[in-house]
């Protein structure tokens, strides 16, 4: 097929043939890109990443979002659940982060990241060279310059090392890596690793790696990201921003969308900016040991 005259994500589709993906890829009538698993349609959903330091947008989370063949479909959980074999889960986790990085590029500025979670069950189902096919993918649909952030899941206490084999395969094949610490002994040992981009804590936890000895602050020296998800309000994001995180996300800015507003800066966001008394509150609650 002569890709020259297709539209940038038609030609996107029509060079993911040459990845073997081809026949599980197109664009559907509202011009978004959908996947096929089986009897399953994959599309992609982003919730804006925002930055602490100026407000600005720099980048989006993906998430999976499904519709059957006659109508609504499985929830994604669902259809990550229903994959028996791991080839056949390694085939599906491979055809969602096609589906992003594409989709994500169409909508993506300059120096936008793209963050893209790992099932847990990969990490088992793929023993070595862990993001090899995926960069050669990405060169095959011309996509080697987008900048990307492994998310892998939370880690089992004793896996640690193990999964810092798996993150450091991952870097050297040009991704960044993010870490959910389960703990704060876990994150101790997290930012004594030279293969970590990024932490992500939930907004609910946050006191619980980031109080007393600045734990957060620690990583920010060190030049990794402390991304706070999960964020419901204005305290949450002085919070934050208090206990030394450098991004947040969450539902306070609305639900994932396939086409979200990755332009408005925090400052425009319905109840995003802390008021004087947001900001006693956080200092109150800090100094009561929350």
């Amino acid at each position: 097929m002569d890709t020259a005259t297709l539209d940038p994500l038609g030609r996107r589709v029509a060079l993911a043939a040459r990845t073997g993906l081809g026949p599980s890829l197109s664009v559907g009538p509202d011009g978004r890109v959908v996947g096929r698993f089986l009897q399953t349609r994959l599309a992609s959903v982003f919730e804006p990443v925002f930055s602490l330091a100026d407000g600005s947008v720099r980048g989006a989370q993906a998430g999976v979002r499904t519709v059957g063949s006659n109508g609504p479909g499985l929830a994604p959980w669902e259809v990550f659940a229903g994959v028996a074999r791991p080839q056949d889960l390694v085939e599906l986790d491979r055809l969602a982060r096609t589906v992003h990085a594409i989709s994500f590029e169409a909508l993506a500025q300059s120096g936008q990241v793209l963050h893209l979670s790992v099932h847990p069950r990969l990490l088992d189902a793929v023993t070595e060279h862990h993001g090899q096919v995926y960069r050669g993918l990405l060169e095959t649909l011309g996509l080697d310059g987008l900048a990307v952030v492994i998310e892998l899941p939370a880690i089992a206490p004793g896996d640690e090392a193990r999964v810092a084999t798996v993150a450091a395969s991952y870097r050297r094949h040009g991704f960044g890596v993010a870490f959910r610490p389960v703990s704060r002994r876990q994150l101790d040992l997290l930012l004594g690793s030279s293969s970590i981009d990024a932490l992500r804590i939930d907004a609910d936890r946050l006191v619980r790696f980031g109080a007393v000895d600045g734990a957060l602050r620690a990583a920010r020296k060190r030049r990794i990201d402390v991304i706070v998800e999960r964020v419901r309000s204005a305290f949450d994001i002085e919070l934050a921003r208090e206990l030394g995180a450098t991004h947040v996300q969450g539902p306070l800015f609305g639900a994932p969308a396939a086409v979200p507003d990755i332009q408005t800066p925090l400052s425009g966001r319905a109840g995003a900016v802390a008021s004087q008394v947001d900001r006693l509150d956080v200092r109150q609650y800090l100094l009561q040991g929350a």
